[in-house]
């Protein structure tokens, strides 16, 4: 009932958290005695109307409730497709393989003797980068 109290108390509320009632067709067709009484009963609040397209009560009914459809709007992002990784094959014959090389074949002393990290991270990195790639590999 629109009057009562109890439907001005759920409507400030509503207004309160900026919330809309958004039935607005009868969901409730029931007999009761000799009278057939037509009611909103069930109903959908939301706070996000942007989101909102369309409500419609449906011809199907539950029980004595007529089943309601509502369709909102939400932009989900994608998500994105598998990125491909490169794997290499780290078996112990290959491990050791550049193992073996890089203690033969590399002088670190350059690097050892470096006073800036950054330098030297660079440095071992462009040092092991092709023996790497040559002995390890990919899958």
């Amino acid at each position: 009932n629109i009057n009562s109290i109890n439907y001005r108390k759920l409507d400030v509320t509503m207004r309160m958290f900026g919330m809309v009632q958004t039935v607005q067709e009868i969901t409730r067709i029931a007999k009761l005695g000799d009278r057939i009484t037509q009611s909103t009963i069930d109903i959908v609040m939301t706070n996000t109307y942007s989101n909102f397209i369309g409500c419609k009560v449906l011809d199907d009914r539950i029980g004595d409730h007529q089943a309601v459809k509502l369709t909102l709007d939400f932009n989900i992002a994608k998500a994105s497709k598998f990125k491909k990784i490169l794997i290499r094959d780290h078996c112990k014959s290959n491990v050791s393989a550049l193992k073996q090389f890089l203690s033969q074949n590399s002088d670190y002393q350059p690097i050892l003797n470096s006073s800036n990290a950054n330098e030297a991270a660079d440095g071992l990195n462009s040092h092991i980068q092709h023996p790497y790639s040559a002995l390890i590999p990919l899958l």
